[in-house]
């Protein structure tokens, strides 16, 4: 719509606002589209709900359920694809030097959660759980500037 606006402004100042208003009333945040794929996806279960947004997504919360089983490991798979909306960030992932740590390049395994991506867990990554942040802020702000 911003981008028809300037052609139109002149005659249609008023129909241009009121687009651009119901454009941006009707987007949906990062968070609201993580939860509306999670609670969508049929592997996804009720019990990882809570770990469906990007704002209150911290790694004491994966661990609460993840290793506390409230949601079970069969849901990681489905809620990963919702995490990374089937995306790949290796470049915003470089750019935050998610692959700085001693798991190297390995690290950026995170970072592109592409439909057939492997990503193979293991004790190897343990040194990427630091970089959980960053990797966050890039699939959040890729969805949040984007219709994933």
């Amino acid at each position: 719509v911003p981008v028809v606006c300037p052609v139109i402004m002149k005659t249609h100042l008023f129909f241009c606002v009121i687009a651009l208003v119901v454009c941006y009333a009707n987007a949906k945040s990062a968070d609201q589209k993580f939860l509306d794929c999670c609670t969508k996806q049929t592997k996804v279960t009720k019990g990882c709900y809570g770990a469906c947004t990007y704002d209150g997504l911290t790694q004491q919360k994966l661990m609460d359920l993840f290793v506390g089983a409230t949601c079970p490991v069969q849901s990681l798979g489905q809620y990963m694809y919702c995490f990374g909306s089937g995306s790949n960030q290796k470049r915003c992932c470089m750019k935050a030097k998610v692959h700085k740590t001693s798991a190297g390049t390995k690290c950026l395994r995170f970072c592109d959660l592409r439909p057939g991506a492997r990503l193979k867990l293991d004790m190897s990554l343990l040194p990427c759980w630091p970089k959980m942040q960053a990797i966050k802020k890039c699939f959040k702000d890729a969805k949040e500037d984007k219709n994933f």
